[in-house]
C-alpha cells in the first residue's frame, strides 16, 4: 500500500509556481488581492458567508458581518500600502559617515518566503482564515489553506471561493479533520500561521520542527478582568457581559473571570446578574426593550455538543462557589 502523502502534488504545484517568480511581481500581488476582495464584496458572496457562518455557529448576521469587514479592511490596507511595504530601504548598518554621504549602498529588500500554510479556526472561521492569507499574498507567497473542520459549512465555502476567485496554481485548500491535517502538517512549508489552542499549537510546532519551519501562533489564554471599588460597577458589568456574549464567549481575548475589590463584591455580582438578564432577556422574553429579541437570533451557539457538555460540567463542579445566574 502506498504511503505517499496525498497532498504532496498540491504542494509541488505551489512550489513550481513560486519558483517561476510570478508571485514576486507587484502587479500579480495587487491583482490577486483585488480578486480576493471580490470574495468579500460581491453581494451574493457576502450572503453566502453569512449563511455558512450561521449554519456553523448559529446566531444572526452581526458577528459574520464583523468578520467580513475585518478581511475587507485588511485587503484594502494591503493594496494601499503594498508599494511601500515592498520597496527597498536603507539597512541602517555600517559606517554612519558613508550613510550620510549617500555612499553606503547596503539595503533591506523584502523578499517572499515561498509557500505558506494557514490553519484556520472555528470561532472566527472567516477572518482568522483569510487575514494571514492577505499578508501572504501581499508578501508575494503562494498559499495553502486548511479551514477548521468544526465549522464545516464555512470550510466548504472557503474551498469553493478560493477555487473560483484565486489562481489554482498558487492557492490550494484542504478540508477535513485529523487525517487531513496530519498529512498537511507532514509537508514542508516555508511558514505556518495557526490560530487555536495551546494544545493545537504544540502539535503544529512539533510537526514544523522537523523541517525547521518558522511559525506564527495565535493561541488562546486566560484573561482576568480587574474591578476596583472606585469603578462604575453598572457600567463595568454592562461592558463585561456584552464582551462575554460576543460570539458566545468563544474568542481568545474574552474575559474569563473577574477579580473585584472585596468591599464591592456583592454589589458587583448583583450588577452582573442584572446586566445578564437585561442583555440576554428571560426565557420567554421577546420584548427587545427588556432584552435581546430572540427572533433576531444574533447570539451565537456553542460550536458543538462536546463543548456544551464541558461548560455544563464546569457549572456542576463544586469548588465552594455559588451559581448566581443560569
Amino acid at each position: 500500500m502506498s504511503t505517499a502523502n496525498p497532498y504532496q502534488p498540491l504542494l509541488d504545484e505551489l512550489v513550481t509556481t513560486f519558483d517561476s517568480g510570478i508571485t514576486k511581481s507587484l502587479e500579480w500581488r495587487k491583482s490577486t488581492l483585488e480578486s480576493l476582495l471580490k470574495v468579500f464584496t460581491e453581494p451574493k458572496n457576502v450572503q453566502k458567508w453569512l449563511d455558512a457562518r450561521i449554519a456553523d455557529l448559529g446566531g444572526g448576521e452581526v458577528v459574520g458581518i464583523s468578520e467580513i469587514r475585518t478581511v475587507k479592511g485588511e485587503i484594502v490596507h494591503a493594496l494601499e500600502s503594498l508599494d511601500e511595504w515592498a520597496a527597498d530601504r536603507p539597512a541602517g548598518l555600517g559606517d554612519p559617515t558613508r550613510e550620510v554621504e549617500g555612499q553606503d549602498r547596503r539595503i533591506v529588500r523584502p523578499t517572499p518566503k515561498g509557500v505558506t500554510l494557514t490553519i484556520g479556526t472555528w470561532n472566527f472561521p472567516i477572518n482568522l482564515q483569510f487575514v494571514p492569507v492577505v499578508d501572504a499574498i501581499a508578501a508575494g507567497n503562494c498559499c495553502f489553506l486548511k479551514p477548521s473542520e468544526l465549522a464545516p459549512a464555512t470550510a466548504q465555502l472557503v474551498y469553493d471561493m478560493v477555487a473560483e476567485y484565486l489562481p489554482s496554481n498558487a492557492f490550494k485548500v484542504v478540508v477535513g479533520g485529523i487525517p487531513e491535517i496530519t498529512n498537511v502538517l507532514a509537508l514542508k512549508f516555508d511558514h505556518i500561521t495557526v490560530t487555536g489552542s495551546a494544545f493545537v499549537g504544540k502539535i503544529v510546532m512539533t510537526a514544523a520542527a522537523k523541517h525547521l519551519t518558522p511559525c506564527t501562533l495565535e493561541l488562546g489564554g486566560k484573561n482576568p478582568t480587574f474591578v476596583d471599588k472606585s469603578a462604575d460597577l453598572e457600567l463595568a458589568a454592562n461592558r463585561m457581559v456584552l464582551a462575554k456574549t460576543h460570539n458566545a464567549g468563544q474568542w481568545c481575548v474574552d474575559l474569563d473571570y473577574i477579580l473585584v475589590d472585596e468591599s464591592v463584591a456583592d454589589e458587583m455580582t448583583g450588577c452582573v446578574v442584572s446586566a445578564v438578564k437585561r442583555i440576554l432577556g428571560g426565557p420567554d422574553d421577546q420584548n427587545p426593550k427588556n432584552g435581546i429579541d430572540k427572533s433576531q437570533r444574533w447570539l451565537n451557539s456553542i460550536v458543538n455538543e462536546r463543548n456544551v457538555e464541558r461548560l455544563k460540567a464546569m457549572l456542576e463542579e463544586d469548588h465552594g462557589g455559588k451559581v448566581c445566574c443560569c
